[in-house]
């Protein structure tokens, strides 16, 4: 007798649970969130969630009307990888505290960035070889000069108008 009412209880459960399963969600979606903000490059996406069942509803943003300009030339790119590094370097201090003052370039290599980067259709990158000045007086009070050499990978915003606001130029962080 245990036994058949134990078989009944189960089987009730079972098909109370499959009815509950079987049930069709009225959704209350919550606001949209945006995952990806789309540009005049790229589409975006946002995504939204029913607070009921959690299900999630996705949604592609489509490219903005922004008009990216011309392309730059190789003359006006150098000019962003020259000033971004001399952001970086002139007015700076060595991790020793002398002030430094001058950055000479040596080589500007887009070569060794190939494969590294998927946004080359927005960005340009490079890798920078130079040198930079330094002299002054140094945190422990010794007065001294001299050169030390940089290697930095430079990306560049390839277009003549932003519309996006992309930054212009900006040097990665090393690991």
């Amino acid at each position: 007798m245990k036994k058949v009412l134990s078989v009944v209880l189960m089987l009730v459960m079972v098909l109370s649970l499959a009815a509950c399963g079987s049930k069709k969600c009225k959704h209350e979606f919550g606001d949209w969130r945006t995952v990806k903000k789309a540009t005049c490059f790229e589409t975006g996406e946002k995504t939204r969630k029913c607070t009921l069942c959690g299900e999630e509803e996705t949604e592609v943003i489509p490219k903005t009307d922004g008009d990216p300009g011309y392309q730059l030339s190789d003359y006006q790119i150098k000019g962003r990888i020259e000033q971004c590094i001399k952001e970086k370097y002139v007015g700076g201090k060595t991790t020793r505290g002398y002030d430094i003052y001058s950055v000479y370039i040596a080589t500007i290599d887009s070569d060794a960035t190939r494969g590294l980067f998927t946004d080359t259709d927005i960005y340009a990158s490079f890798k920078v070889y130079g040198t930079f000045r330094y002299g002054g007086t140094d945190k422990y009070g010794h007065s001294g000069n001299g050169s030390s050499n940089f290697e930095e990978i430079v990306k560049v915003y390839k277009w003549s108008r932003n519309p996006d606001s992309y930054r212009e130029a900006y040097i990665l962080p090393t690991s």
